[in-house]
């Protein structure tokens, strides 16, 4: 049986996992099955250009202001499955993003939305040239 932390042992861990994932330099934004914000953390909210509580609840789709992350999110929205790709962003600044977009799913696995990580590879790409 899965460990399930209740009272005062659930908020800490809970407040552990959230610091762990906010300071991650991958960005990360949870949706629900309707495709609205749940959570980001801020590197996601840096390559997003916003803050939290000004898209929490609001639809990704609408939040993302670039063009090609944009489509990138749209066509992983309607994918059955996970999706990843590059994708070369121009909003708020220009970079190059390893992109990925997976299911979401609670204890019982049923499917409760997705999670999408960018991971900006401009300084990667840099070297390589």
């Amino acid at each position: 049986m899965d460990h399930v932390p209740t009272g005062e042992n659930r908020c800490i861990e809970y407040c552990l996992i959230n610091r762990a994932l906010d300071g991650m330099c991958v960005g990360l934004v949870t949706v629900d099955q309707a495709g609205r914000i749940q959570w980001a953390n801020r590197a996601a909210l840096r390559l997003l250009g916003t803050r939290l509580n000004l898209c929490e609840s609001e639809p990704l789709a609408n939040v993302i202001r670039d063009r090609q992350l944009g489509a990138f999110w749209k066509e992983a929205a309607e994918a059955e499955d996970g999706t990843m790709g590059e994708v070369t962003i121009t909003w708020p600044r220009p970079a190059q993003l390893k992109a990925s977009v997976t299911h979401c799913f609670d204890r019982a696995g049923e499917r409760i939305g997705r999670a999408l990580l960018v991971c900006d590879t401009t300084a990667e790409r840099i070297v390589e040239l």
